[in-house]
């Protein structure tokens, strides 16, 4: 009763949304928070600096109202590559001034993709947006639904930081893109950079991008400093050329001079880098081998924690090897042991480890081959859990009392999984692929929880081990699958490793038996 009072007394609080506001602004250290408020798609907030807003969404910094010489670096760089810029697609972060600077020039059709409405909404209050065509879409999305086709593309996204940003940055995404440039089309995008001492990971993930951009574009041109953009398509370093157009155009800027666009397009920092990129042994950005994604993991980690980003490097470079090592020493610990009751422990582990590692695998190859995921996920998440659920009343009506078979399906869905994702992966496969693995998972626990009991003495003092085996084989799935396997090796070692694991659990069974 006394839970259920103060449960009653927080919700109504009147000062609760106050609370709310003032732990939420823990996280913003030096700004005030001004806004805080949920959407269907994350968090956003909104703080201010003086007189300059930040915004937020689930704590990725999108944009602030004061950056006028990034918004006139990436627009006009990008506008006066073209001899008639008349339809333009800006994907992200238009209100921090690019869409001001997109209609400096003599445009027709500005299209601003922006998934969040609310986002729009909120920075309506703070901000006087232009009047231009806003989609609420996914920019992926929208580019695998629309038949139209544009004179630029910019995409004005933050870095690969996740696995979802990472889908704007891959030789798939690029190659859609392409389709939908006119002839004489340009594609801009840009990553984070230091000219002049860059570190070793953001060296690696500027390389990746320029590669992985060389691979479907002829042309690519770069332009180095503090942020380095990419520019490719019917691009060229001839300074002339856009000097005169910016002077025709008669474009009014606080930064961008004609001196800015001959330094910009002539100084040795192009040449040092291009060589530089061209020498990287950096592999290209895929949808299924999301390696940019990587290097930005590395290189935000350095920033904060140097000696721990070098062990992590280490630690993905090795792992197989380290794989390999920790099943030997496992099995060797189950031989000198002896105990039966061992597999059952080593099951429970298996399948929380393969469940996670699957689970995560739909999920994004969902926001790949969709091109969206957000609401979605909760289909996916739901999918999943019903099959645990059918998997458990299996287990608990079956009369065998060996997890083997799940085990061994285990071993060959995730070789079907590929060639689902990689052939005929659309909404219906992969929420039925959600609920087998949840089948397959759910029901192994049961069984392994049976089993090892059946063995103890005093199986009530036993009753959470085989769940917290569980548990702690899921955890090492979500680390290992998101930070390591999935962006270092790709999709298929991944799912291999799946088969691999659980081919082991029953050569471990077998001895134990």
């Amino acid at each position: 009763i006394g839970g259920i009072l103060i449960t009653l007394f927080l919700f109504y609080f009147p000062s609760l949304g106050k609370f709310d506001q003032i732990t939420a602004s823990y996280r913003f250290k030096g700004q005030e928070l001004i806004e805080s408020i949920n959407s269907p798609y994350g968090n956003i907030a909104i703080t201010k600096i003086g007189e300059q807003y930040n915004f937020y969404e689930s704590g990725l910094l999108l944009g602030t109202s004061e950056e006028t010489q990034f918004s006139e670096d990436l627009i006009h760089f990008s506008l006066l590559q073209h001899p008639y810029p008349k339809k333009v697609l800006l994907i992200g972060a238009g209100f921090n001034g690019a869409l001001d600077e997109i209609l400096k020039h003599p445009t027709e059709q500005v299209y601003y993709l922006e998934l969040d409405p609310k986002l729009i909404e909120t920075i309506k209050k703070y901000i006087l947006l232009p009047e231009v065509k806003i989609i609420n879409q996914d920019g992926r999305y929208f580019l695998n639904q629309t038949e139209e086709k544009f004179d630029l593309i910019i995409i004005n996204l933050p870095n690969p930081s996740t696995a979802l940003l990472n889908r704007f940055y891959t030789q798939e995404f690029f190659e859609k893109l392409k389709e939908k440039l006119n002839p004489n089309g340009i594609l801009t995008t840009y990553l984070s950079y230091s000219p002049s001492t860059p570190s070793k990971n953001l060296e690696n993930l500027n390389a990746c991008l320029y590669k992985t951009l060389k691979s479907v574009f002829s042309k690519v041109m770069i332009l180095p400093e503090e942020t380095n953009f990419f520019l490719a398509g019917a691009v060229s370093y001839n300074s002339e050329t856009l000097i005169q157009r910016f002077q025709e155009r008669e474009i009014e800027t606080e930064f961008f001079n004609e001196q800015y666009i001959d330094y910009r397009l002539s100084n040795d920092r192009i040449l040092k880098a291009i060589n530089s990129f061209k020498k990287s042994k950096v592999e290209i950005n895929k949808d299924f081998y999301p390696i940019a994604y990587f290097y930005q993991t590395l290189f935000w980690l350095e920033k904060f924690y140097f000696n721990f980003a070098q062990l992590f490097k280490k630690i993905s470079s090795s792992f197989w090897l380290i794989f390999i090592i920790t099943l030997t020493l496992l099995s060797s610990f189950f031989l000198r042991r002896k105990q039966k009751s061992l597999a059952p422990l080593f099951s429970a582990g298996v399948a929380g480890f393969s469940l996670i590692a699957l689970e995560m695998i739909i999920i994004f190859s969902y926001q790949i081959a969709i091109g969206y995921l957000y609401l979605k996920i909760a289909l996916l998440i739901s999918a999943l859990t019903a099959g645990m659920a059918l998997g458990v009343y299996y287990a608990s009506k079956t009369k065998k009392s060996s997890a083997f078979y799940f085990h061994l399906m285990l071993i060959i869905f995730p070789i079907i999984l590929y060639f689902i994702i990689i052939y005929f992966a659309n909404e219906t496969s992969l929420i039925v692929s959600a609920i087998i693995a949840g089948f397959l998972g759910g029901a192994i626990f049961p069984l392994a929880n049976k089993a090892y009991l059946s063995q103890q003495s005093e199986p009530d003092k036993k009753t959470g081990l085989v769940y917290s085996v569980d548990l702690l084989g899921s955890c090492l799935g979500a680390l290992i699958f998101s930070l390591i396997l999935i962006p270092v090796f790709g999709l298929l070692p991944s799912l291999l490793l799946i088969s691999i694991t659980n081919l082991w659990i029953i050569f471990i069974q077998r001895l134990g038996q």
